[in-house]
Parts: structure tokens; sequence; C-alpha cells
């Protein structure tokens, strides 16, 4: 059955961008996403919640943030299809990296912290 949930984890275009700004990335905030890919929080949350229960994301927990990287031994399949998918238009994995290079790049000149930097809902 875990290969029906990892499929549905590759399943969605949002779970997509989420998983190629973790492979090029390695590591990312809850905000980052939300800054990224501007969509909201609990979105983000509710999407990077089914990718750890396919196991296809981990979470590590610094103070109140909560930072994702991919699963440390994806199945090839997987890798092959986050290779495949990485160049697809309907995904512009390049502007979402730069969405949030450019978000990092702000926070840190302002001093932000995550909760300072997006006041949505």
């Amino acid at each position: 059955m875990q290969v029906i949930t990892q499929a549905k984890g590759l399943a969605d275009p949002t779970r997509l961008q989420l998983l190629q700004l973790l492979r090029q990335q390695n590591r990312v905030c809850v905000c980052e996403f939300v800054a990224a890919l501007d969509v909201s929080q609990p979105k983000i949350s509710r999407h990077l919640a089914l990718l750890r229960n396919a196991e296809l994301v981990e979470a590590e927990r610094e103070g109140q943030w909560i930072y994702y990287s991919l699963a440390s031994a994806l199945p090839d399949w997987i890798e092959q299809a986050l290779e495949e998918s990485q160049n697809d238009p309907a995904l512009d994995v390049t502007a979402l990296i730069s969405r949030l290079q450019g978000w990092r790049q702000n926070n840190m000149a302002m001093n932000n912290d995550c909760q300072f930097a997006f006041p949505r809902e």
C-alpha cells in the first residue's frame, strides 16, 4: 500500500513543486514554501502532511520552526519521476527557486523570522 500512498504524493502539482524545491534547496521551512508557492500556510501544511505520511519527506523541529527535507531513501522510481518532472513548465521550478531566494534575501536583510514575513489569512 505504500506505493499507492507515494504515487498519490506525486499526483498533485503543488506537492510536486514542494518536492522539487526540496531537491534543489535540501531543507525548507513551511514559511519559505508559502513564500515560494504563494499558497496559504494551512494548504502547504496539508500537502506536507500527506508527503510525510507517504514517507517522501522528513521533518525536523528547531524551536518553533519545522524544516523539511526529502526522505533519505526514496525509491528509484520516485527519484526518476522527480528528475523527469523538474523541467516541466507547469511546475515552473526555476521561478519557485527565484522567489524563495528573493524571499530569503529580503528576510535576512530585514532580520525577520518566518512569523513576521507573511501575515496571510
